[in-house]
């Protein structure tokens, strides 16, 4: 449906710290296509998510970087596609 604004969520085995956790999604080209948002979920410290617009067929790449609340500090990527 156009017009509808999606999200990428990543849920992790613990709670996040907010101020300290981040996802960004790009584009294959590796412009930034998410809406900047980044955020835990108020309902679950587990849940960290952005908004993303409604993406054209392709593949994108997801970058994250969280701190959990015991101070562990942890990051990765992963890609995924849109047919």
């Amino acid at each position: 449906m156009s017009g509808n604004v999606g999200s990428v969520s990543i849920w992790f085995d613990s709670d996040i710290e907010p101020l300290f956790s981040s996802i960004v999604v790009e584009n294959s080209a590796g412009k930034r296509v998410d809406k900047g948002d980044s955020h835990v979920d108020p309902s679950n410290d587990s849940l960290l998510m952005v908004s993303v617009p409604p993406l054209p067929p392709g593949t994108y790449r997801v970058y994250w970087n969280v701190v959990a609340r015991d101070t562990h500090r942890t990051e990765g990527d992963f890609t995924f596609t849109v047919k």
